[in-house]
Protein backbone atom coordinates (compact mmCIF):
# COMPACT_ATOMS: atom_id res chain seq x y z
CA UNK A 1 0.00 0.00 0.00
CA UNK A 2 1.30 3.01 -1.18
CA UNK A 3 2.39 5.21 1.48
CA UNK A 4 1.16 3.25 3.99
CA UNK A 5 4.97 2.90 5.66
CA UNK A 6 6.77 0.17 6.47
CA UNK A 7 5.25 -0.92 9.64
CA UNK A 8 1.80 -0.48 8.65
CA UNK A 9 -1.05 -3.26 10.14
CA UNK A 10 -3.92 -4.30 8.48
CA UNK A 11 -7.01 -6.57 9.62
CA UNK A 12 -8.67 -8.58 6.98
CA UNK A 13 -12.30 -8.39 8.84
CA UNK A 14 -13.88 -11.45 6.50
CA UNK A 15 -12.14 -14.33 5.04
CA UNK A 16 -13.68 -17.96 4.78
CA UNK A 17 -9.86 -19.45 6.06
CA UNK A 18 -12.19 -22.31 6.78
CA UNK A 19 -13.38 -23.16 2.82
CA UNK A 20 -11.69 -26.01 1.16
CA UNK A 21 -9.94 -23.62 -1.03
CA UNK A 22 -7.52 -23.44 1.97
CA UNK A 23 -7.41 -27.00 3.08
CA UNK A 24 -3.60 -27.38 2.16
CA UNK A 25 -1.32 -24.81 2.70
CA UNK A 26 -3.53 -22.32 5.44
CA UNK A 27 -0.31 -21.94 8.03
CA UNK A 28 1.10 -20.40 4.44
CA UNK A 29 -1.54 -18.36 4.02
CA UNK A 30 -1.42 -17.10 7.26
CA UNK A 31 2.47 -16.68 7.06
CA UNK A 32 2.12 -14.42 4.11
CA UNK A 33 -0.25 -12.36 5.85
CA UNK A 34 1.63 -12.18 8.68
CA UNK A 35 4.85 -10.56 6.53
CA UNK A 36 2.18 -8.10 4.44
CA UNK A 37 1.36 -6.93 8.16
CA UNK A 38 -1.69 -8.44 8.35
CA UNK A 39 -2.07 -8.72 12.51
CA UNK A 40 -5.79 -10.07 12.70
CA UNK A 41 -8.29 -12.48 10.51
CA UNK A 42 -11.90 -12.38 11.18
CA UNK A 43 -12.75 -15.96 9.90
CA UNK A 44 -16.82 -16.29 9.93
CA UNK A 45 -18.57 -20.01 10.09
CA UNK A 46 -21.42 -20.28 7.25
CA UNK A 47 -22.63 -23.09 8.71
CA UNK A 48 -21.91 -25.76 11.97
CA UNK A 49 -18.94 -27.45 10.21
CA UNK A 50 -16.98 -24.35 9.24
CA UNK A 51 -18.51 -22.37 12.39
CA UNK A 52 -16.96 -24.93 14.49
CA UNK A 53 -13.05 -24.90 12.36
CA UNK A 54 -13.23 -20.84 13.12
CA UNK A 55 -13.56 -21.07 16.43
CA UNK A 56 -10.52 -24.14 16.45
CA UNK A 57 -8.44 -22.08 14.42
CA UNK A 58 -8.94 -18.90 16.85
CA UNK A 59 -7.85 -21.36 19.43
CA UNK A 60 -4.96 -22.03 17.58
CA UNK A 61 -3.70 -18.84 16.19
CA UNK A 62 -3.49 -15.45 17.81
CA UNK A 63 -3.93 -13.65 14.55
CA UNK A 64 -7.21 -15.18 14.34
CA UNK A 65 -10.80 -14.29 15.59
CA UNK A 66 -13.97 -16.27 14.68
CA UNK A 67 -17.06 -15.56 13.94
CA UNK A 68 -20.11 -18.40 14.07
CA UNK A 69 -23.15 -18.67 12.05
CA UNK A 70 -25.44 -19.40 9.45
CA UNK A 71 -25.14 -18.40 6.03
CA UNK A 72 -28.93 -17.55 4.01
CA UNK A 73 -28.17 -19.86 1.34
CA UNK A 74 -26.66 -22.96 2.54
CA UNK A 75 -28.27 -25.89 4.13
CA UNK A 76 -28.65 -26.37 7.67
CA UNK A 77 -30.58 -29.00 9.80
CA UNK A 78 -33.47 -27.22 12.34
CA UNK A 79 -31.25 -27.89 15.52
CA UNK A 80 -27.77 -26.24 14.17
CA UNK A 81 -28.85 -22.58 15.39
CA UNK A 82 -29.03 -24.06 18.88
CA UNK A 83 -25.47 -25.46 18.43
CA UNK A 84 -24.43 -21.71 16.79
CA UNK A 85 -25.54 -20.67 20.13
CA UNK A 86 -23.40 -22.58 22.21
CA UNK A 87 -20.58 -22.01 19.85
CA UNK A 88 -21.21 -18.09 20.38
CA UNK A 89 -19.83 -18.53 24.27
CA UNK A 90 -16.81 -20.06 23.10
CA UNK A 91 -13.11 -17.90 23.99
CA UNK A 92 -12.04 -16.91 20.33
CA UNK A 93 -15.99 -15.88 18.85
CA UNK A 94 -16.23 -11.95 18.21
CA UNK A 95 -19.45 -11.51 16.08
CA UNK A 96 -22.38 -13.44 14.86
CA UNK A 97 -22.54 -14.53 11.62
CA UNK A 98 -22.41 -14.72 8.78
CA UNK A 99 -26.22 -14.29 8.27
CA UNK A 100 -28.62 -11.83 6.03
CA UNK A 101 -30.33 -11.82 3.37
CA UNK A 102 -29.39 -13.11 -0.33
CA UNK A 103 -32.31 -12.13 -2.58
CA UNK A 104 -29.92 -12.52 -5.74
CA UNK A 105 -29.70 -16.92 -5.18
CA UNK A 106 -32.54 -17.08 -3.77
CA UNK A 107 -31.53 -20.56 -2.71
CA UNK A 108 -34.37 -20.69 0.03
CA UNK A 109 -37.65 -18.39 0.56
CA UNK A 110 -37.22 -14.94 1.91
CA UNK A 111 -39.21 -15.81 4.99
CA UNK A 112 -36.77 -18.88 5.43
CA UNK A 113 -34.14 -16.37 5.54
CA UNK A 114 -35.67 -14.10 7.61
CA UNK A 115 -36.31 -16.30 10.26
CA UNK A 116 -32.50 -17.66 10.11
CA UNK A 117 -31.58 -13.91 10.47
CA UNK A 118 -33.74 -12.81 13.29
CA UNK A 119 -32.26 -15.45 15.06
CA UNK A 120 -28.82 -14.62 14.28
CA UNK A 121 -30.13 -10.85 15.65
CA UNK A 122 -31.46 -12.10 18.96
CA UNK A 123 -28.27 -14.25 19.16
CA UNK A 124 -25.88 -10.86 18.71
CA UNK A 125 -28.26 -9.10 21.29
CA UNK A 126 -28.24 -11.58 24.00
CA UNK A 127 -24.58 -11.89 23.79
CA UNK A 128 -23.52 -8.79 22.78
CA UNK A 129 -21.74 -9.79 20.06
CA UNK A 130 -21.12 -7.80 16.30
CA UNK A 131 -23.62 -9.16 13.88
CA UNK A 132 -22.02 -9.45 10.41
CA UNK A 133 -24.70 -9.30 7.48
CA UNK A 134 -24.39 -11.01 4.08
CA UNK A 135 -26.95 -8.77 1.94
CA UNK A 136 -27.07 -9.20 -1.68
CA UNK A 137 -29.64 -7.44 -3.50
CA UNK A 138 -31.74 -7.00 0.00
CA UNK A 139 -30.20 -3.90 1.57
CA UNK A 140 -33.91 -2.18 1.80
CA UNK A 141 -35.15 -4.94 3.46
CA UNK A 142 -31.69 -6.01 5.57
CA UNK A 143 -31.81 -2.62 6.87
CA UNK A 144 -35.68 -2.77 7.63
CA UNK A 145 -35.16 -5.83 9.86
CA UNK A 146 -32.53 -4.06 11.27
CA UNK A 147 -34.19 -1.35 12.43
CA UNK A 148 -34.36 -0.92 16.12
CA UNK A 149 -31.11 -3.87 16.40
CA UNK A 150 -28.82 -2.90 19.99
CA UNK A 151 -25.85 -4.02 19.08
CA UNK A 152 -22.82 -3.58 16.96
CA UNK A 153 -23.30 -4.31 12.77
CA UNK A 154 -21.13 -5.31 10.01
CA UNK A 155 -22.36 -4.84 6.49
CA UNK A 156 -20.12 -7.33 5.21
CA UNK A 157 -18.37 -6.76 1.30
CA UNK A 158 -20.88 -4.16 0.82
CA UNK A 159 -22.03 -3.30 -2.87
CA UNK A 160 -25.66 -1.48 -2.06
CA UNK A 161 -26.53 2.11 -2.84
CA UNK A 162 -24.64 5.25 -2.00
CA UNK A 163 -28.29 6.20 0.14
CA UNK A 164 -28.35 2.76 1.60
CA UNK A 165 -24.43 3.33 2.44
CA UNK A 166 -25.30 6.65 4.25
CA UNK A 167 -28.40 5.23 6.51
CA UNK A 168 -26.47 2.81 7.03
CA UNK A 169 -23.53 5.00 8.58
CA UNK A 170 -25.66 7.60 10.21
CA UNK A 171 -26.78 4.09 11.82
CA UNK A 172 -23.24 3.54 13.43
CA UNK A 173 -22.86 0.59 11.31
CA UNK A 174 -19.62 -0.59 9.55
CA UNK A 175 -19.48 -0.91 5.96
CA UNK A 176 -16.57 -3.83 4.75
CA UNK A 177 -15.41 -3.38 1.29
CA UNK A 178 -13.51 -6.69 -0.79
CA UNK A 179 -11.63 -6.55 -3.37
CA UNK A 180 -14.28 -5.68 -5.38
CA UNK A 181 -13.83 -1.87 -5.01
CA UNK A 182 -10.77 -2.30 -6.84
CA UNK A 183 -12.82 -3.20 -10.11
CA UNK A 184 -12.40 -0.30 -13.07
CA UNK A 185 -16.10 -0.93 -13.55
CA UNK A 186 -17.14 -0.27 -9.59
CA UNK A 187 -16.24 3.23 -9.76
CA UNK A 188 -19.80 3.86 -7.72
CA UNK A 189 -18.17 1.82 -4.83
CA UNK A 190 -15.57 3.24 -5.00
CA UNK A 191 -16.96 6.88 -4.71
CA UNK A 192 -19.30 5.61 -1.31
CA UNK A 193 -16.03 4.38 -0.11
CA UNK A 194 -14.69 8.06 -0.65
CA UNK A 195 -17.71 9.57 0.90
CA UNK A 196 -18.24 7.53 4.08
CA UNK A 197 -17.23 8.84 7.67
CA UNK A 198 -13.71 7.22 7.72
CA UNK A 199 -14.67 5.55 10.92
CA UNK A 200 -17.08 3.77 9.52
CA UNK A 201 -15.16 1.56 6.91
CA UNK A 202 -13.41 -1.82 6.94
CA UNK A 203 -11.19 -3.82 4.54
CA UNK A 204 -11.23 -7.33 3.67
CA UNK A 205 -10.95 -9.93 1.26
CA UNK A 206 -14.07 -12.32 1.71
CA UNK A 207 -11.25 -15.07 0.71
CA UNK A 208 -11.09 -17.07 -1.12
CA UNK A 209 -13.31 -15.26 -3.34
CA UNK A 210 -13.29 -10.96 -4.87
CA UNK A 211 -9.31 -11.11 -5.21
CA UNK A 212 -7.95 -7.85 -5.94
CA UNK A 213 -8.00 -6.60 -9.48
CA UNK A 214 -4.19 -7.54 -10.18
CA UNK A 215 -5.08 -11.18 -9.36
CA UNK A 216 -8.30 -11.53 -9.97
CA UNK A 217 -9.71 -15.11 -11.51
CA UNK A 218 -7.19 -16.10 -8.78
CA UNK A 219 -7.78 -17.24 -5.77
CA UNK A 220 -7.87 -14.18 -2.66
CA UNK A 221 -6.27 -14.26 0.18
CA UNK A 222 -5.95 -12.22 3.33
CA UNK A 223 -1.98 -10.86 2.24
CA UNK A 224 -3.95 -8.98 -0.55
CA UNK A 225 -6.30 -7.07 1.95
CA UNK A 226 -3.64 -4.27 1.67
CA UNK A 227 -4.30 -3.53 -2.04
CA UNK A 228 -7.99 -3.19 -0.69
CA UNK A 229 -6.96 -0.94 1.50
CA UNK A 230 -4.99 1.40 -0.79
CA UNK A 231 -8.08 1.49 -3.03
CA UNK A 232 -9.92 2.73 -0.31
CA UNK A 233 -7.10 4.97 0.42
CA UNK A 234 -6.84 6.38 -2.68
CA UNK A 235 -10.58 7.88 -3.30
CA UNK A 236 -9.68 9.62 0.13
CA UNK A 237 -7.88 12.72 0.78
CA UNK A 238 -5.98 11.75 3.53
CA UNK A 239 -2.21 10.14 3.36
CA UNK A 240 -2.00 6.13 3.00
CA UNK A 241 -0.58 5.58 6.41
CA UNK A 242 -3.32 7.03 8.11
CA UNK A 243 -6.15 5.86 5.80
CA UNK A 244 -4.11 2.57 7.22
CA UNK A 245 -4.42 2.96 10.63
CA UNK A 246 -7.73 3.66 10.68
CA UNK A 247 -8.93 1.21 9.03
CA UNK A 248 -7.16 -1.20 12.06
CA UNK A 249 -8.36 0.52 14.46
CA UNK A 250 -11.70 0.46 13.25
CA UNK A 251 -11.50 -3.31 13.03
CA UNK A 252 -10.91 -3.48 16.22
CA UNK A 253 -13.31 -1.35 17.38
CA UNK A 254 -15.94 -3.05 15.47
CA UNK A 255 -14.66 -6.74 16.95
CA UNK A 256 -13.84 -5.70 20.38
CA UNK A 257 -10.53 -6.40 20.26
CA UNK A 258 -7.88 -4.09 21.78
CA UNK A 259 -8.63 -1.44 24.31
CA UNK A 260 -12.42 -2.64 23.13
CA UNK A 261 -11.88 -5.76 24.37
CA UNK A 262 -14.87 -6.46 26.65
CA UNK A 263 -15.14 -9.66 29.52
CA UNK A 264 -17.19 -12.53 28.89
CA UNK A 265 -20.36 -12.50 31.06
CA UNK A 266 -20.81 -16.37 30.61
CA UNK A 267 -18.06 -18.75 30.00
CA UNK A 268 -17.67 -22.17 29.45
CA UNK A 269 -15.52 -25.11 31.43
CA UNK A 270 -15.95 -28.63 30.73
CA UNK A 271 -19.53 -29.56 31.27
CA UNK A 272 -20.16 -26.40 33.08
CA UNK A 273 -21.47 -22.71 31.93
CA UNK A 274 -20.14 -19.92 34.65
CA UNK A 275 -21.82 -16.28 34.87
CA UNK A 276 -19.52 -13.61 35.44
CA UNK A 277 -21.58 -10.67 36.60
CA UNK A 278 -19.36 -8.53 38.42
CA UNK A 279 -15.86 -7.20 39.21
CA UNK A 280 -16.18 -6.23 42.82
CA UNK A 281 -15.71 -7.92 46.02
CA UNK A 282 -15.77 -7.31 49.67
CA UNK A 283 -12.45 -9.18 49.98
CA UNK A 284 -9.36 -8.75 49.03
CA UNK A 285 -7.35 -11.90 48.92
CA UNK A 286 -3.70 -12.47 48.74
CA UNK A 287 -4.10 -15.49 46.15
CA UNK A 288 -7.09 -14.14 43.76
CA UNK A 289 -6.70 -15.00 40.72
CA UNK A 290 -7.55 -11.24 39.18
CA UNK A 291 -4.21 -10.37 40.60
CA UNK A 292 -2.42 -12.51 38.47
CA UNK A 293 -4.54 -13.13 35.26
CA UNK A 294 -7.00 -11.09 33.08
CA UNK A 295 -8.80 -14.75 32.18
CA UNK A 296 -9.38 -18.29 32.59
CA UNK A 297 -9.22 -20.91 30.01
CA UNK A 298 -8.63 -18.07 27.09
CA UNK A 299 -11.73 -16.02 28.10
CA UNK A 300 -11.03 -12.65 29.29
CA UNK A 301 -12.74 -12.41 32.21
CA UNK A 302 -11.47 -8.60 34.61
CA UNK A 303 -14.11 -6.36 34.52
CA UNK A 304 -12.05 -3.15 33.73
CA UNK A 305 -14.56 -0.56 32.22
CA UNK A 306 -17.84 -1.44 35.01
CA UNK A 307 -19.89 -4.70 35.61
CA UNK A 308 -22.25 -5.72 32.20
CA UNK A 309 -25.43 -4.17 31.88
CA UNK A 310 -28.59 -6.57 33.59
CA UNK A 311 -29.64 -6.93 29.77
CA UNK A 312 -26.56 -8.92 28.73
CA UNK A 313 -26.24 -11.07 32.11
CA UNK A 314 -29.95 -12.03 31.54
CA UNK A 315 -29.62 -12.39 27.70
CA UNK A 316 -26.91 -14.77 27.88
CA UNK A 317 -28.10 -17.16 29.94
CA UNK A 318 -31.32 -16.99 28.40
CA UNK A 319 -29.87 -18.01 24.78
CA UNK A 320 -27.42 -20.75 26.12
CA UNK A 321 -29.20 -24.39 25.98
CA UNK A 322 -28.28 -26.12 29.40
CA UNK A 323 -28.85 -29.42 27.76
CA UNK A 324 -25.13 -31.21 28.07
CA UNK A 325 -24.22 -28.92 30.97
CA UNK A 326 -23.90 -30.10 34.77
CA UNK A 327 -25.00 -26.79 36.01
CA UNK A 328 -24.76 -23.06 35.59
CA UNK A 329 -22.45 -21.23 38.79
CA UNK A 330 -22.52 -17.66 39.42
CA UNK A 331 -18.86 -16.94 40.88
CA UNK A 332 -16.83 -14.73 37.59
CA UNK A 333 -14.33 -12.37 38.72
CA UNK A 334 -15.88 -11.22 41.50
CA UNK A 335 -18.43 -11.91 44.25
CA UNK A 336 -21.68 -12.46 42.48
CA UNK A 337 -23.69 -11.42 45.17
CA UNK A 338 -22.83 -7.64 45.16
CA UNK A 339 -25.56 -7.36 42.64
CA UNK A 340 -28.39 -9.39 44.77
CA UNK A 341 -31.14 -8.30 42.45
CA UNK A 342 -29.60 -9.09 39.20
CA UNK A 343 -28.27 -12.56 41.06
CA UNK A 344 -31.99 -13.23 42.24
CA UNK A 345 -33.56 -12.33 38.37
CA UNK A 346 -30.90 -14.74 36.97
CA UNK A 347 -31.11 -17.86 38.73
CA UNK A 348 -35.03 -17.74 39.00
CA UNK A 349 -34.73 -17.40 34.97
CA UNK A 350 -32.21 -19.95 35.08
CA UNK A 351 -33.80 -22.66 36.79
CA UNK A 352 -37.07 -21.77 34.71
CA UNK A 353 -35.04 -22.75 31.34
CA UNK A 354 -33.96 -26.11 33.16
CA UNK A 355 -30.42 -25.08 34.62
CA UNK A 356 -29.46 -26.61 37.93
CA UNK A 357 -27.97 -23.98 39.72
CA UNK A 358 -24.62 -23.34 42.04
CA UNK A 359 -23.51 -19.83 43.87
CA UNK A 360 -19.59 -19.67 44.45
CA UNK A 361 -19.61 -17.32 47.46
CA UNK A 362 -17.33 -15.79 50.00
CA UNK A 363 -19.75 -16.27 52.35
CA UNK A 364 -20.17 -12.42 53.18
CA UNK A 365 -23.43 -11.61 52.03
CA UNK A 366 -24.66 -11.50 55.53
CA UNK A 367 -22.55 -8.42 56.42
CA UNK A 368 -23.58 -6.99 53.18
CA UNK A 369 -27.23 -7.35 52.54
CA UNK A 370 -28.55 -8.69 56.77
CA UNK A 371 -28.09 -12.81 57.46
CA UNK A 372 -31.79 -12.97 56.63
CA UNK A 373 -32.00 -11.62 52.91
CA UNK A 374 -28.32 -13.44 52.09
CA UNK A 375 -29.66 -16.68 53.20
CA UNK A 376 -32.89 -16.22 51.56
CA UNK A 377 -31.02 -15.66 48.02
CA UNK A 378 -28.94 -18.43 48.45
CA UNK A 379 -31.27 -20.83 48.77
CA UNK A 380 -32.48 -20.05 45.51
CA UNK A 381 -29.68 -21.82 43.96
CA UNK A 382 -29.48 -25.56 44.03
CA UNK A 383 -26.18 -25.95 45.91
CA UNK A 384 -23.75 -23.45 47.72
CA UNK A 385 -20.09 -22.80 47.62
CA UNK A 386 -18.63 -20.75 50.04
CA UNK A 387 -14.66 -20.12 50.57
CA UNK A 388 -13.50 -20.49 54.03
CA UNK A 389 -9.84 -19.95 52.91
CA UNK A 390 -8.68 -19.80 57.08
CA UNK A 391 -9.03 -21.36 59.97
CA UNK A 392 -9.89 -18.44 62.21
CA UNK A 393 -10.42 -14.94 62.36
CA UNK A 394 -6.82 -13.15 62.45
CA UNK A 395 -5.18 -15.86 59.62
CA UNK A 396 -8.79 -14.61 57.56
CA UNK A 397 -7.74 -10.96 57.59
CA UNK A 398 -3.95 -11.72 56.89
CA UNK A 399 -5.25 -13.98 54.19
CA UNK A 400 -8.42 -12.59 52.45
CA UNK A 401 -8.06 -8.74 53.72
CA UNK A 402 -12.16 -8.06 54.31
CA UNK A 403 -13.20 -4.87 53.65
CA UNK A 404 -16.44 -5.13 55.88
CA UNK A 405 -15.52 -5.36 60.06
CA UNK A 406 -17.17 -8.89 61.64
CA UNK A 407 -16.29 -10.58 58.41
CA UNK A 408 -15.35 -13.80 59.51
CA UNK A 409 -17.76 -14.10 62.22
CA UNK A 410 -20.21 -13.66 59.67
CA UNK A 411 -19.13 -16.04 57.09
CA UNK A 412 -18.88 -18.75 60.02
CA UNK A 413 -22.48 -17.77 60.72
CA UNK A 414 -24.14 -17.76 57.32
CA UNK A 415 -22.20 -21.65 57.21
CA UNK A 416 -24.30 -22.29 59.87
CA UNK A 417 -27.40 -20.94 58.88
CA UNK A 418 -27.18 -22.65 55.40
CA UNK A 419 -26.20 -25.66 57.21
CA UNK A 420 -29.50 -25.32 59.10
CA UNK A 421 -31.48 -25.03 56.34
CA UNK A 422 -30.89 -28.08 54.88
CA UNK A 423 -29.11 -26.85 51.98
CA UNK A 424 -26.46 -28.78 49.37
CA UNK A 425 -23.31 -26.38 50.87
CA UNK A 426 -19.56 -27.02 50.34
CA UNK A 427 -16.80 -25.47 51.98
CA UNK A 428 -13.43 -24.89 50.08
CA UNK A 429 -9.96 -23.49 50.76
CA UNK A 430 -7.22 -22.15 47.93
CA UNK A 431 -4.06 -23.70 49.22
CA UNK A 432 -1.66 -20.78 49.59
CA UNK A 433 1.25 -20.14 51.56
CA UNK A 434 0.32 -18.95 55.02
CA UNK A 435 -3.04 -21.38 54.66
CA UNK A 436 -3.00 -24.28 57.41
CA UNK A 437 -5.15 -26.58 55.16
CA UNK A 438 -5.18 -29.38 58.18
CA UNK A 439 -6.95 -26.64 60.27
CA UNK A 440 -9.17 -25.51 57.86
CA UNK A 441 -9.97 -29.09 57.10
CA UNK A 442 -10.66 -29.65 61.23
CA UNK A 443 -12.75 -26.73 60.79
CA UNK A 444 -14.79 -27.28 57.92
CA UNK A 445 -15.24 -31.20 59.19
CA UNK A 446 -16.64 -29.50 62.54
CA UNK A 447 -19.24 -27.14 60.95
CA UNK A 448 -20.50 -30.44 59.29
CA UNK A 449 -18.64 -30.39 55.90
CA UNK A 450 -15.83 -31.91 54.09
CA UNK A 451 -13.23 -29.17 52.87
CA UNK A 452 -12.78 -29.09 48.88
CA UNK A 453 -9.38 -28.23 48.39
CA UNK A 454 -8.76 -25.55 45.35
CA UNK A 455 -5.25 -25.21 44.03
CA UNK A 456 -3.49 -21.31 43.78
CA UNK A 457 -2.65 -19.63 40.74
Amino acid sequence: MTGSGPHARFADTHCHLCFDAFEHDLEQVLERASRSGVDLCVVPGTDLATSRKAVSLAGSHGSVAAAVGLHPCEEHRGSDMAEIRRLAFEPGVHAIGETGLDMKRMERPLDEQEELFQSHMSLAEATGLPLVVHSRMAEPRVLSMLDGHEGTVVLHCYTGSCREAREAADRGYFLGFSGAVTYGVNSELRRIAASLPPGCILSETDAPFMAPASHRGGRSEPAMVALTAGVIAGTRAEPGWKVAETLRENADRAFLLGRWKKPATLYILGRRAYVNPTGMCTNDCAFCVRKFKAGLGGYHLRHEGGDPPESLVLGSIGALDPDGFEELVFCGYGEPTMRPGLLEKAVLEARAAGWRTRLDTNGLAGALLGMEEAIRLALLFDSTSISLNAHDGESYARICRPSIPGSWESLIEFVHRMAASGASVRLTAVRWPGVDMDAVGRLASSLGHVLVERGGV
